[in-house]
């Protein structure tokens, strides 16, 4: 990207300018698999995962008995559950912060900090299944025998009987509990003192195998035997919508699995038998698919996490992953923009776009200019990201075009698949004509979150290769929305980015953890978030509520923000029991709720299901 080093292959005095490059890939979503868990299996229709507020993903492991975390970057820890019992592969983020997961022969539910410190709780059944974050603070779950309970953060444990145990729980945009069952062909609605109302789901036998509270305000299962996702509001009107695909296989099934809200206002599924991940909008349009990048991965449940990200676990001993950027926006190549990188031990180096175009070869290309003289042209369409020729002035003065031009990136992206462009390099050093044989190769990483002179941002990281002669050069690159490469790491050398005059207000997603089960009238505060992503101030104002800045005084007058500071938010919570409040907290026009829901009032509830306490 800024480096100025130079091959020499032994045959030629060519000298091949080093590819100082804006690494970013053309296409509407990135979709890809992590493969180094270091657990013998991520399998069947229970392995669960969970995301973190942090925007690490967390999954149970039922054949390992091991809790692995994942980074976006693709980083695993793996964390082993205690030796009683085995895990049943259920798994949940808790309102507490902690992990939840099921374990089975014995039963029990287990809590694991996010340093991997468990404790468990035994709830004498065989199988603990299902588990979801409840309303009132506590955690669901549904057990062998026909159980259903709950789990306080302390540990204390309320059983239910049912006739049979849901296999997916959540929890309801109106309060409540919901779960399918499948032979009894039904979705349950509770209530956390145990009123029960079941609506039966109009195709027979169709097994409903998850549920998700969607971004309309309705329930989303899916339908494993009869090819559909299901759609109920919280008072019982059901819709189904036929997957249009065709089937897959032998029998022609699509058999979706898991279901989630995505962020971008859609319902995401897997569809276990054609190895696809599905979507459907509220008005119970599908949306195209997307294919698993391995065949018969048979992909099961799936989630999102804070940063976007939508995440998926594989019975291939994968863990998948889609970002929905398109990542054309990830390199800005208007005329003017303008980075500088602190080069480490060795000073600074500007890049800026040219005006104007440069016609090489029936393309006419952008070029970017070093401060130190050197340059790069580059295009940025739906051909994809491509560089096209470069030049250094100085001694010995060198120009080389690449035919065809080296892609960077292309309109589809995989990650962990290299992207090749092989062809010939040619043109002139110190007056000496020259053509040789090259191939450039390269591969989307991961996401990370990085922290530069310039502030904190989430990126793509690239790693580019190419090779002339038998020569070759490596860098890689961190590139942020709507910024360009904020980082870069080329042999020891490292170039991290402190300003740039591309203004991006608009920070990167962030996400507050609800606090449930709270004292009325009483002033509650979120967990802080760091703002990240934005290259100028942006504005900050709130709605029913105070924010701080920094640990600062708590205001609710409108302001403004910069990247890498830190933002909590508070709010007075209701004067009646189990009742929601929001604040609602707006940077840069990103707006995201903070809510609050009071604890459950003091009277006993009838109970209108057996009851019991371990």
């Amino acid at each position: 990207m800024t480096t100025k080093n130079k091959f020499m292959p032994a045959s030629s005095t060519l000298a091949l300018l080093s590819l100082f490059i804006f690494t970013k890939v053309a296409a509407a979503v990135i979709i890809g698999e992590y493969s180094t868990i270091p657990v013998s299996m991520v399998s069947g229709i229970n392995s669960g995962l969970t995301a973190d507020q942090e925007g690490n993903i967390w999954f149970a492991v039922p054949y390992g008995n091991q809790i692995g975390r994942i980074t976006p970057a693709g980083e695993v820890t793996a964390f082993t559950s205690p030796p009683s019992g085995y895990l049943s592969g259920s798994i949940v983020a808790g309102p507490d912060g902690n992990i939840w997961y099921g374990k089975e022969f014995p039963g029990k539910v287990g809590r694991m900090s996010l340093s991997g410190e468990a404790t468990e709780f035994p709830v004498s059944v065989d199988t603990v299944g299902a588990l979801a974050a409840g309303p009132d603070g506590n955690v669901w779950f549904g057990a062998s025998g026909g159980v259903i309970g709950r789990i306080t953060p302390s540990g204390g444990i309320t059983k239910f009987q049912l006739s049979e145990a849901p296999i997916a729980i959540t929890t309801g945009p109106d309060g409540n509990l919901w779960f399918v069952q499948v032979a009894a062909n039904k979705i349950v609605r509770m209530t956390t003192s145990g009123g029960l109302t079941e609506f039966n789901v109009p195709t027979a036998n169709a097994q409903p195998v998850n549920i998700a509270t969607g971004p309309d305000g309705n329930l989303w299962f899916t339908e494993i035997n009869a090819n559909k996702i299901g759609r109920i509001s919280p008072t019982g009107v059901v819709s189904e919508f036929s997957i249009p695909s065709p089937g897959c296989g032998l029998y022609g099934v699509i058999e979706p699995v898991g279901i989630f809200a995505g962020p971008d206002g859609n319902l995401w599924f897997t569809e276990q038998a054609c190895d696809k991940i599905g979507r459907i909008a509220p008005d119970g349009t599908f949306l195209p698919e997307l294919a698993t990048p391995s065949a018969v991965s048979a992909p099961q449940r799936i989630t999102a996490s804070p940063d976007g990200l939508i995440w998926f676990t594989e019975s291939i001993n994968k863990i998948g992953v889609i970002s929905q950027a398109n990542i054309l926006n990830y390199f800005p190549l208007n005329s003017g923009n303008s980075w500088t990188y602190e080069i480490s031990g060795a000073g600074s180096i500007t890049l800026t776009v040219a005006p104007g175009v440069t016609n090489i070869n029936g393309i006419d290309t952008k070029l970017i200019q070093s401060s130190d003289g050197s340059g790069t042209y580059y295009t940025n369409d739906s051909n994809g990201i491509r560089e096209h020729r470069q030049y250094d002035p100085s001694p010995p003065p060198l120009t080389i075009t690449f035919q065809p031009p080296i892609k960077i990136a292309d309109t589809q992206s995989m990650l962990g698949v290299p992207l090749t462009t092989c062809g010939t390099a040619s043109g002139d050093i110190d007056g000496s004509s020259f053509s040789l044989p090259y191939c450039n190769f390269s591969t989307i990483q991961g996401f990370e979150k990085v922290t530069v002179p310039g502030g904190v941002f989430n990126t793509i990281r690239i790693r580019s290769e190419i090779s002339v002669e038998g020569d070759s050069f490596i860098d890689t690159n961190w590139v942020g929305y709507r910024v360009g490469v904020v980082k870069e790491v080329v042999d020891t050398d490292t170039y991290s980015m402190s300003t740039t005059n591309i203004s991006r207000t608009i920070p990167d997603s962030f996400w507050f953890r609800p606090q449930v089960e709270v004292a009325p009238k009483t002033l509650i505060a979120s967990n802080p978030i760091r703002v990240s992503g934005i290259t100028a101030p942006a504005s900050i104002s709130i709605d029913g509520g105070e924010y701080s800045i920094n640990l600062g005084p708590y205001t609710n007058a409108p302001g403004t923000v910069t990247n890498g500071q830190a933002v909590t938010v508070r709010q007075t919570s209701a004067s009646t029991p189990r009742t929601r409040t929001q604040a609602n907290l707006t940077i840069g026009g990103l707006s995201v709720t903070f809510d609050v829901t009071t604890s459950k009032s003091r009277a006993i509830s009838w109970l209108p299901l057996l009851l019991f306490d371990d």
